[in-house]
């Protein structure tokens, strides 16, 4: 097995979603962690050191994969985040925010969370 190209936080809650984005990501070298929900990603946020953050705009009830994503920024502006969503790209994305557009292709997921 290679170098890890960094550890990288999916935040998804379809399971089955969940399940395909981590083996994809870890068939690209990361080490991968996964939430279920805003909850279980903060908490992975507060506790595990993270060079990528992959969130799902829509994560059910609750709050959504964008505010996961602000306050993931506000304890690291190293991180880089990827917010996917089947609709179109928010308009309250900030910097060191990227968006990717669902469905998408390995390739284009790659490109996304590699440097």
């Amino acid at each position: 097995m290679g170098p890890v190209a960094g550890r990288i936080l999916v935040v998804e809650n379809d399971l089955m979603l969940n399940h395909m984005l981590r083996q994809m990501l870890e068939d690209l070298g990361f080490f991968v962690l996964t939430a279920a929900s805003a909850e279980a990603a903060r908490h992975a946020i507060d506790t595990v050191s993270l060079d990528v953050i992959l969130a799902d705009m829509a994560l059910g009830t609750g709050s959504d994969g964008l505010s996961v994503a602000h306050a993931a920024l506000e304890k690291n502006r190293q991180l880089r985040v990827v917010i996917a969503s089947g609709h179109p790209a928010p308009a309250d994305l900030t910097q060191g925010m990227a968006f990717l557009q669902k469905p998408f292709t390995v390739a284009e997921l790659a490109r996304m969370v590699q440097n």
